[in-house]
């Protein structure tokens, strides 16, 4: 058995996880679109305003780790500093009922990683257009959030949208810190982020270099590799 962490802070056994119900404020929740370890994303109708969004909700029972909303509101900061139309823009940042919520535009499609597994045909000149259109957008796109100052950290298929019309949507920026300089840890797992698979070398070791925009385009790399 292997010794627990004890940077780890686990859930207090006395201590409930807000119930999520179908309504969270102003929100009224439709269907579940996707999530990840510590975040689940909705469709849902924003009442006051009529119209469909997407709300990103922190899973009721990760907000027993310290620094789950943190890494929540570090996302909406790191968003709203890009402008361009390949990156997810973020309405509003609030919490309703104990959970902490963010607001973005509801867009159609799927994962990048889902889309390969769907439409990989390597034969197909066109297919190879497609995807070389995708990670010039998704380029660009990360391009601009270096412009900004900020990396992403945390480039892979499943952080990147395909819409209906082939457009890439790049997600997520929970991890994203400024160049050279670790990002806050918001992590349930101190010490840790990213995904393994897209970081390079320097990033694996006992002692990570800080993240920098190298990074993030070794980890574009492995997504066009992929």
């Amino acid at each position: 058995m292997k010794p627990i962490d004890p940077k780890r802070r686990l859930p207090h056994p006395r201590k409930k996880p807000p119930r999520l119900s179908n309504e969270l404020g102003d929100f009224r929740l439709i269907r579940k679109l996707g999530g990840g370890g510590a975040a689940e994303v909705y469709l849902a109708e924003q009442v006051s305003l009529g119209r469909q969004v997407a709300l990103k909700l922190i899973r009721p029972g990760s907000l027993f780790f310290s620094g789950a909303k943190e890494r929540l509101l570090a996302e909406a900061r790191a968003a709203s500093r890009i402008r361009h139309p390949a990156i997810c823009p973020i309405f509003e940042a609030g919490e309703s009922g104990g959970v902490p919520y963010l607001v973005m535009p509801y867009i159609e499609g799927e994962s990048l990683a889902a889309w390969i597994r769907r439409r990989i045909q390597p034969g197909d000149p066109r297919f190879r257009e497609t995807v070389l259109s995708i990670l010039a957008e998704t380029a660009s796109a990360i391009h601009a959030a270096h412009e900004a100052g900020l990396v992403h950290g945390d480039i892979k298929p499943g952080n990147i949208l395909i819409t209906p019309q082939n457009k890439p949507i790049v997600l997520d920026f929970g991890m994203a810190g400024h160049e050279g300089k670790e990002p806050e840890d918001h992590s349930a797992f101190p010490g840790f982020r990213g995904t393994p698979d897209y970081m390079p070398p320097e990033r694996l070791r006992p002692h990570p270099a800080p993240p920098t925009r190298q990074g993030d385009v070794y980890a574009l790399g492995v997504t066009l590799y992929e």
